[in-house]
């Protein structure tokens, strides 16, 4: 498990690390398993996810700018596969969050 001050922030908010761990186990998150987290803020749930759904699929959706950017950093730091986020663009480009 990763600890709070080794994600990168910014005033981005993130789901303190017990509170994370202890809904990864109670989500029963396992090697294949398909993760959406919507509302990812700094990616802190959708990369723990990734590091044990290493052969599933794990989307984060984000509308905040900032929080991509940090997502993205995030991702580099933890060395997620590129694939884990690949619709967070996606569905910034198509304009799905302009009336939200």
């Amino acid at each position: 498990m990763i600890r709070d001050e080794d994600f990168v922030r910014g005033s981005v908010p993130m789901t303190k690390e017990e509170v994370r761990w202890i809904a990864l186990v109670k989500a029963e998150i396992g090697p294949s398993s398909f993760v959406l987290d919507v509302g990812a803020g700094t990616g802190s749930i959708s990369i723990e996810a990734a590091k044990i759904a290493a052969k599933g699929k794990i989307f984060a959706l984000e509308k905040n700018p900032e929080a991509l950017r940090l997502i993205h950093t995030n991702m580099e730091k933890f060395a997620v596969k590129k694939e884990c986020c690949s619709i967070l663009m996606q569905f910034r480009l198509r304009g799905i969050f302009t009336s939200m």
